[in-house]
């Protein structure tokens, strides 16, 4: 997990500063973290859209994966 405020620098292979790395690769808070029920669309490598990590109801967990 990376925090959303370091956007993507942790991938720039430009930057070799280990201390901004070291920053950047740091563990997130629990707090920080949140958790929602998804499709059972993850369970398969070949899904692959924003479908995948929707919220989904209660109702809509049982719904056959594509």
């Amino acid at each position: 997990m990376y925090r959303r405020d370091m956007g993507k620098q942790w991938l720039e292979e430009s930057i070799h500063d280990e201390l901004f790395l070291s920053l950047v690769t740091q563990p997130v808070l629990s707090e920080e973290l949140e958790t929602y029920e998804v499709s059972t669309l993850v369970n398969s490598p070949e899904n692959d859209s924003p479908e995948c990590v929707r919220r989904i109801s209660k109702t809509q967990s049982h719904a056959a994966p594509r």
